[in-house]
């Protein structure tokens, strides 16, 4: 290990890369990275130097060649053409073309797509070449064969392609007429009939101008529609051109309301069968995209008796008969009619047992239906024992107590649970013994008789005993009766071990003490039961402090082992005013009061925090903390033991971060020192502190008619509510008449795309494991607080003073609301976009997962694993769909190419990351294992900033002058030097801060870490 805490020895250099690209000019202001050292020696994980990139060729050969991806690849194939004839041989090469680094896309900048709507049709400069003419039968057949042939129309149904039919009208075009001009979005999806069309790209990346043919029955429009993108190529009517076109805005929304129906009607059938309770929505979403539609006439043998079929079907529509037909002949036995919205299969899915019954369509009918294989991808390998543990997760995180726990905790719990089978009648105390501590029903009833009152615990409830025995069922606490049959009665008359099976047995799981005390006192001095829970509550409280929150696990463990607890009696003085600080404190039970020069400020009571800057700075007390209960119980640790613990880069990075987070600051408070950053609409400025000389970046943006752009208001409202170390800091936003200003911490290392550039080669595997791993902690992070980014890539990455990843523009971020798991707006950079997103039929979180893949492609190969010599983006989206992933020859790291094939996989619920064990499935890949340890510790050392980045920026890093034109954009008389000048009573240019509730159409996207705010001004 070197000094720095690096893990990896050193290792041979790998292949030469190029550094191309001239400087780019980065969100917030960013240029690229500056000079940085490489304390990393880059290495040759799994690269080998003897063979070429694939040829575009290549690539293309494998894929489908539809009519829609002949009229949008033009310069796509051009390009596998010319790669093809410049592709060395693989016999007598040259030292020099055997080393010969991959190829990289030469590009400015890749281009963020927002969804935008359709120009006016009923303005439309098509109007004039409108014909009246009656849709035939060929017409209408025409139209429905290009719409099977349209990717992102092959799930409309009937009632789609008659809405899309209804809204066609006929067009003729003259010779020359000009279709589609470049940088126009697409106002029309267009079916040619006869004629055709003359596409045309312009010479581009020395790549010479290149034109196709569009003949008829193609249609066009659909991915420009669908992706919300202006067009980079001109399409021309090169003879008499009838066609027939759908105005754009009638297209998109048939494609969203189709996917949005679907969704919901596949959800509501899962959701309404008892096989999937416990699965949490995204999983739920994920179940729903994987269901087949299938339609049976009347009379068709779905099942049959005996047959080995492990499928689950559900009744869409329609009604079928089952029967059961004796093996040996005789009468068949009717069991019964199944009607819309029953399901069957649920044991031929689970454990495999051949048919019961033979099930036939009375009439025609529609059916939903799931494989094995398909529920196996996104549940895991056991089937039965995953939706059991779902379960038994879902009782715990009702349950009162369990519920406080984290959410590993609760998984601890979970494993150490054992499955018992209690037959009718059977008690719990003669199954299970003594010193249980929780049951959760799994299948069936358990029940007890209270004085005649029955009790009846139902499937997915916790029944848990308290410290003093008592029993409580479900989500009330300690002193909430127990439900039961007919009525409510006192729990504390029951005890848990005398429960019995209900008539029809019962399956439980049940917690017992020593079990307890195994699955959170593993690292804990716990000795019993009640220890191991107050190791386990003390844990919990711990990840609420602000300064212990982003701490790694091991740095956490060590701090909750050093916490003592204080006995305190009322009017004791915990702290006085003027004194040295050398503790923080935590309110285990009772409440203190806060006092300034002998003026009650507040009162604080359990689970508050007071006095955690003493830890990091040498401080005198600013108030004086007084206990005002009976007696309370607080936990302390001084200042000395934590700095045992946080050391080096961690520490150094919290100071940083409690130094800025000065929540009264005002504009007035400010000096603007530079202009770092320009955007369209926004000017961004390093700006100081007058009095304590902090510097913080001031994102500035103009508001449009009056209102704040929607990206800003997006953006604010997400990165307010969220604090974490590899996430753009927000301290305050301000508003005035004419802006609205963002201020949050200044990061100088340039961007992600611009520092991998200064690294002579491809990333070697230990520093693509640093940036993905950071990024793998952070996306994490945001999907816990239910944030798709869906724009994740290496302009939108920054690096610290330190060389650490920081996520910014959260600007097409979404925040979904409770229950929610999917959106539908297609947005993000082509190149880096999953193909879910593209196809407008709803998305998850794992669109994040797959833009990681193109990212970690990108830095062990040098270039982008589709469409990296395209820039049009209907050509880099049907590239994304058709080709296939190809791995340069020289890169022959096994773990990598399999972590890359497991993100980039194209079906999202079978995509790694996206199953039930999200990002967990991720970290424990082969590829993130680190020699001597685990990928658990590699995780572990990067969030307690212990490892040595693979660049370090020396000094700091903006936007250069020239690329910046402030004199179109400047703000400062209205921010800073009409307010020096003592006109700060403008009531034109007062500022506020701003309310983003009132500004964002989503209130649950409006959080202002208000737990935060409290604790830092206490």
């Amino acid at each position: 290990s070197s000094p720095g805490g690096s893990i990896h020895p050193p290792e041979p250099a790998g292949p030469s890369r190029p550094c191309s690209g001239p400087r780019r000019q980065g969100p917030m202001g960013s240029a690229g990275a500056g000079s940085p050292s490489s304390p990393m020696a880059a290495d040759g994980d799994g690269h080998e130097g003897t063979g070429s990139a694939p040829s575009a060729a290549a690539n293309a050969a494998s894929s489908k060649d539809g009519a829609e991806r002949a009229a949008v690849s033009v310069a796509f194939r051009a390009a596998s053409k010319e790669a093809d004839a410049n592709s060395p041989s693989t016999g007598g090469e040259s030292e020099a073309q055997a080393f010969a680094p991959p190829p990289r896309r030469q590009t400015l900048r890749t281009k963020t797509l927002r969804s935008t709507a359709c120009t006016n049709f009923e303005e439309s400069r098509f109007n004039e070449n409108k014909r009246d003419r009656a849709k035939d039968s060929k017409v209408c057949a025409l139209v429905r064969a290009a719409l099977s042939k349209t990717h992102a129309c092959v799930r409309l149904n009937e009632a789609d392609i008659k809405t899309i039919l209804e809204a066609m009208e006929c067009f003729v075009l003259e010779p020359g007429f000009v279709l589609q001009r470049q940088g126009e979005a697409t106002e029309l999806f267009i079916v040619l009939q006869e004629g055709s069309l003359e596409v045309n790209v312009d010479a581009e990346m020395g790549m010479p101008a290149q034109s196709s043919r569009v003949t008829p029955g193609t249609s066009w429009g659909a991915a420009e529609l669908l992706y919300g993108c202006p067009r980079t190529t001109e399409v021309t009517a090169i003879e008499e051109t009838v066609m027939w076109g759908a105005s754009g805005v009638t297209f998109q929304q048939v494609l969203r309301e189709r996917a949005r129906a679907n969704c919901a009607e596949h959800k509501k059938f899962l959701v309404s069968n008892s096989l999937f309770t416990g699965l949490e929505p995204r999983q739920m979403d994920l179940l729903s995209q994987a269901l087949i539609e299938e339609a049976y006439p009347p009379g068709a043998q779905v099942v049959s008796r005996g047959e080995d079929n492990p499928t689950f079907f559900c009744v869409r529509s329609g009604t079928l008969h089952v029967v059961d037909s004796p093996v040996g002949g005789g009468p068949a036995q009717d069991l019964g009619i199944l009607h819309p919205g029953d399901c069957f299969g649920e044991r031929a899915l689970l454990y495999g047992e051949r048919r019961a019954g033979t099930v036939t369509a009375i009439g025609r009918c529609e059916l939903l239906c799931i494989g094995a294989s398909q529920l196996r991808s996104v549940l895991g390998t056991d089937l039965h024992a995953y939706l059991e543990r779902s379960l038994i997760l879902q009782g715990l995180r009702a349950s009162p107590n369990f519920s406080q726990f984290a959410r590993a905790q609760q998984s601890a719990v979970m494993q150490a649970m054992e499955m018992k089978d209690l037959p009718a009648d059977r008690p719990i105390r003669g199954a299970v013994g003594r010193g249980v501590r929780a049951v959760i029903v799994v299948t069936g009833n358990i029940r007890h008789s209270n004085n005649g009152d029955l009790v009846v615990v139902s499937r997915g409830d916790c029944c848990e005993a308290d410290t003093r025995g008592r029993v409580i069922v479900g989500k009330d606490g300690v002193e909430s009766p127990v439900r039961r049959a007919g009525g409510l009665v006192p729990e504390n008359t029951i005890k848990l071990e005398d429960f019995v099976a209900g008539p029809e047995g019962a399956r439980i799981s049940v917690l017992s003490q020593d079990n307890l005390v195994k699955a959170l006192g593993r690292k804990s001095p716990a000795e019993n039961a009640e220890q191991a829970a107050e190791y386990a509550a003390k844990m919990l409280l711990v990840r609420k402090v602000p300064v212990f929150r982003h701490l790694n696990h091991e740095q956490t463990e060590s701090v909750v082992s050093a916490l003592k607890l204080q006995h305190c009696t009322k009017d004791a003085l915990v702290i006085e005013q003027g004194s040295c600080g050398s503790s923080m404190y935590v309110i285990s039970r009772g409440e203190v009061s806060i006092f300034i020069n002998n003026n009650l400020v507040r009162t604080q009571g359990r689970n508050a925090c007071f006095g955690e800057r003493a830890l990091l700075f040498d401080e005198r007390r600013t108030a004086t903390v007084k206990v005002t209960s009976e007696t309370a119980e607080i936990w302390t640790i001084d200042k000395a033991t934590f700095g045992e613990i946080v050391k080096g880069k961690m520490r150094e990075d919290l100071i940083n971060r409690i130094k800025i987070q000065d929540t009264k600051v005002a504009i007035t408070d400010l000096r603007p020192v530079r202009v770092i950053g320009t955007g369209a609409f926004s000017v961004v400025r390093l700006v100081e502190h007058k009095r304590t000389g902090v510097r913080y970046a001031l994102k500035s943006v103009r508001k449009q008619h009056g209102r704040i752009p929607k990206d800003m208001v997006n953006e604010c409202s997400i990165l307010l509510e969220n604090d974490h170390p590899f996430v753009l800091y927000v301290v305050k936003t301000f508003e005035t008449d004419l802006r609205v200003c963002m201020l949050t911490e200044l990061l100088t290392g340039g961007d992600l795309h611009g520092a991998i550039r200064q690294i002579p080669t491809v990333l070697s595997r230990r520093q693509a494991q640093f940036y993905i791993g950071s990024l793998v902690i952070a996306i994490e992070a945001l999907w816990d607080r239910n944030i798709i980014y869906r724009d994740l890539k290496p302009e939108n990455v920054m690096l610290d003073s330190q060389g650490y990843l920081k996520i910014i523009d959260f600007g097409i971020s979404k925040k979904l609301k409770e229950g929610e798991s999917r959106t539908f707006t297609t947005v993000g950079t082509p190149h880096y976009m999953a193909p879910e997103v593209m196809q407008g039929r709803g998305y998850g979180i794992e669109v994040d997962i797959w833009s990681m893949g193109i990212m970690l492609f990108e830095f062990v190969c040098g270039y982008l694993p589709f469409a990296d010599d395209l820039e049009e983006p209907a050509e880099v989206c049907t590239a994304v769909f058709t080709n296939r992933l190809c791995f340069p020859h020289m890169y022959r790291d096994s773990s990598g190419r399999e972590l890359i094939q497991g993100l980039l996989c194209r079906h999202p619920e079978q995509r790694l990351g996206a199953g039930a064990n999200g990002c967990a499935d991720i970290k424990s890949a082969a590829f993130f294992r680190i020699r001597d340890g685990s990928s658990e510790e590699l995780f572990d050392k990067i969030m307690g900033r212990e490892l040595d980045p693979p660049l370090v920026p020396h000094g700091e890093t903006y936007c250069d002058d020239e690329e910046m034109e402030v004199d179109k954009l400047s703000d400062a008389a209205d921010l800073f030097e009409e307010r020096e000048n003592g006109r700060a009573e403008d009531s034109r240019n007062s500022s506020k801060e701003a309310d983003w509730d009132s500004h964002s159409a989503s209130k649950a996207s409006s959080g202002h870490r208000s737990a935060s705010k409290a604790s830092r001004a206490s």
